[in-house]
């Protein structure tokens, strides 16, 4: 297999570029001719196919207009790029379709062009202003052909959505799909993608929609709800906001996104068709840790012998990158020939699970008919790239305003907040005035939430795959996580101060505070120390300061951690604790991770804290928790949950999505607990290696 590219500017190079493959003399199995066009005028694009067809009698040629085109290392705007696939032993059959049922269109499609050795089917239709649900065909097609590899992109026109137009020979169309098949008995086909959003907040519900119209969310008027959550400068910047915190559902453990592209008579106009009662999470991006994605893939393909890749990436995804998007493919371009389009929606192959349209997403096709050895060294697919970014104000922002409205959502769920407030009063006797004392209560929680958030953006550059159940009793909680990305080394910890209300939050802050400085040493004096010597550290440090200040009279007061030190390099983690347990699922078994009996604080038996080292492999789940979960009363006997029950809830749940792992977890405890009283703060945290 061969591809030639070429960027139109004239209609005399084109001819001259078509001339000089001299398609007359070679010998060839199929030729397909791909047009991709920032142009969305149909008198141009047809003249344009016109001069293909011409040069070339007979040859299949398809296309589309795009919001943006990519070749190679290049991403354009407002250009042409035209492909010449030449196929040694692969016939193509294209075809194309007005059909508004998607049943239909499977049914019509499978008799015109699908074959029993289809490799691959490419799909360019056009998915806005047409009562054709793009969504609904593939995944019927699925169900008629899941073995059948299916890839493409809606059509776009610049980002003006107006009108976009598909090719299918010489003809322009502003409706309706052309599809093609790769016909062979040798021919490999291979898709792939990266998303790379990560998922936050309240699982919310669409409860009134119309195709491409939100109306109402949790059945509350579309846009209150995404200014309560985003905060009105997110609601003024749409749909530039929308790009920066798209909608994420989860389909069968896949997440997809949704992008909201305008606002119509208050109603949120989406990127694609959502289902009414369908549930999601509103999300963010770090555009250093996709870029990374997108490089790992390279490197995994770097040992294929792949002779060509079709590219196609959402708009939304361009607009977001912004002068970083060709970062994207660059890595690509040293393996095989690359040419493709942003998209106004991505079609992706899943295999074993489905087909899916996507947005906010770089979906990837890989081609190669001839196998043979490769030249990795003459593909310099560059190692991590280092790169530099502005500072992401804007998204903090909007992240900011995200987490307060949610922990203002647990504040409000809270049954004994004035339990709590009662507790502020005994501990701020200075305070005459209660509206004074609420006041300081909740910015002294939302000073704890800031520095919970600032760990949940460790977090996503310490994991990429990680979930977290956070739930407090009160409006202050003394539970707490921490998570500190050192480069070479990830400490990750759970932990809950055993001292109550107010004080135990006092405590909380003091820990990490306290491991903070211990993780900021650990390329120096604390350089080789594992997760037994943090703790022990940290119990000096508590010690001091307990008997140094008028902390000395909650001398009881303390912490029970868990602690693990994980080395992705060499696959290992230390794990050691304080009067706490561990998870570890590897290949659907659960191993127990036990530590010591005794907690960090002033107390009379302190040995020296024990460390279990353990190697682990991709794939293998780490859970930590803090006991408030399996204290909880409830069930038909009003006992309390228990570990065992617990256990089996994360075994069951281990192989599915960890968004997944937190919806079941909350669920599960919603129905034990009924009409009772939350007994206690409850965190529960994974990470997927």
């Amino acid at each position: 297999m061969k591809s030639y590219n070429h960027i139109y500017s004239t209609p005399e190079k084109l001819k001259s570029f078509i001339d000089d493959l001299n398609f007359g003399e070679r010998t060839y199995s199929d030729l397909l001719v791909l047009v991709y066009s920032g142009v969305p005028d149909t008198d141009f694009n047809h003249s344009l196919l016109k001069i293909i067809s011409g040069k070339i009698p007979g040859v299949k040629t398809m296309g589309c207009t795009t919001a943006g085109e990519i070749l190679n290392r290049e991403v354009l705007h407002e250009q042409v790029v035209i492909s010449f696939l030449v196929f040694e032993k692969t016939h193509i059959d294209i075809a194309f379709t007005q059909n508004e049922t998607e049943e239909d269109t499977v049914e019509w499609i499978s008799d015109k062009i699908i074959r029993s050795n289809s490799k691959g089917m490419l799909l360019l239709p056009v998915v806005l202003n047409t009562r054709f649900n793009i969504d609904r065909f593939i995944k019927e097609l699925y169900k008629k052909h899941p073995l059948l590899p299916v890839f493409g992109g809606g059509a776009g026109d610049n980002s003006v959505f107006d009108k976009q137009y598909v090719f299918y020979n010489d003809g322009v169309y502003d409706s309706g799909m052309v599809a093609a098949t790769f016909n062979s008995d040798v021919l490999e086909i291979r898709t792939d993608y990266s998303f790379n959003w990560k998922p936050v907040g309240n699982v919310l519900t669409l409860t009134k929609t119309d195709k491409f119209a939100v109306y109402e969310i949790d059945h509350r008027p579309a846009l209150d709800v995404i200014g309560e959550y985003l905060g009105e400068d997110a609601v003024n910047e749409l749909p530039q906001s929308g790009i920066e915190y798209p909608l994420v559902f989860n389909h069968d453990d896949v997440s997809v996104a949704r992008v909201i592209v305008g606002i119509r008579d208050k109603a949120l106009i989406m990127s694609s068709p959502v289902e009414e009662n369908s549930k999601f999470q509103f999300s963010f991006g770090l555009r250093e840790k996709a870029i990374e994605h997108a490089g790992n893939l390279a490197r995994s393909l770097a040992q294929e012998r792949v002779e060509y890749i079709m590219a196609f990436s959402c708009i939304a995804r361009l607009n977001f990158f912004k002068d970083d998007a060709a970062r994207e493919i660059v890595n690509f371009a040293e393996i095989a020939p690359v040419s493709g389009f942003f998209t106004y929606g991505e079609i992706l192959h899943i295999s074993g699970k489905d087909n899916y349209f996507m947005n906010e997403t770089l979906t990837l096709a890989y081609f190669w008919e001839n196998r043979g050895p490769v030249n990795i060294k003459s593909r310099k697919i560059e190692s991590k790239q280092e790169l530099l970014f502005d500072k992401e104000d804007r998204i903090l922002k909007v992240l900011t305003h995200l987490i307060s409205k949610v922990t203002r959502e647990l504040e409000a769920k809270n049954r004994e907040l004035n339990n709590a407030y009662s507790i502020l009063l005994d501990y701020n006797r200075i305070i005459d005035d209660k509206s004074f004392e609420i006041r300081k209560s909740l910015r002294y929680a939302s000073s704890l939430q800031q520095i919970i958030m600032d760990n949940i953006l460790d977090f996503a550059n310490a994991f990429e795959d990680y979930f977290l159940f956070f739930q407090p009793k009160d409006i202050v909680s003394g539970d707490f996580y921490f998570v500190k990305d050192l480069e070479d080394r990830v400490v990750l910890a759970v932990a809950d101060a055993t001292g109550h209300g107010v004080p135990g939050a006092f405590i909380s802050i003091l820990g990490m505070r306290m491991m903070e400085e211990i993780t900021d040493h650990m390329h120096g004096k604390y350089k080789d120390i594992d997760a037994g010597d943090f703790l022990n550290i940290l119990r000096d440090k508590m010690k001091m300061v307990f008997r140094s200040n008028m902390l000395n009279r909650y001398a009881s007061d303390g912490l029970d951690i868990s602690v693990v030190i994980i080395d992705k390099d060499r696959y290992q983690l230390n794990f050691a604790s304080a009067n706490q347990t561990g998870l570890l699922i590897s290949q659907g078994e659960i191993i127990q991770l036990k530590g010591d009996s005794m907690p960090i604080g002033v107390f009379i038996k302190e040995d020296a804290f024990t460390n279990l080292n353990m190697i682990y492999k991709n794939g293998d789940s780490l859970i930590l928790f803090t006991d408030g979960y399996m204290d909880q009363f409830g069930g038909k006997k009003n006992k309390k949950l228990n570990f065992p029950r617990f256990r089996n809830i994360i075994l069951e749940n281990s192989d599915k999505d960890f968004n997944m792992m937190e919806v079941a977890l909350d669920d599960f405890l919603s129905k034990w607990k009924g009409d009772n009283e939350q007994t206690d703060d409850i965190l529960v945290l994974g990470v997927r290696f």
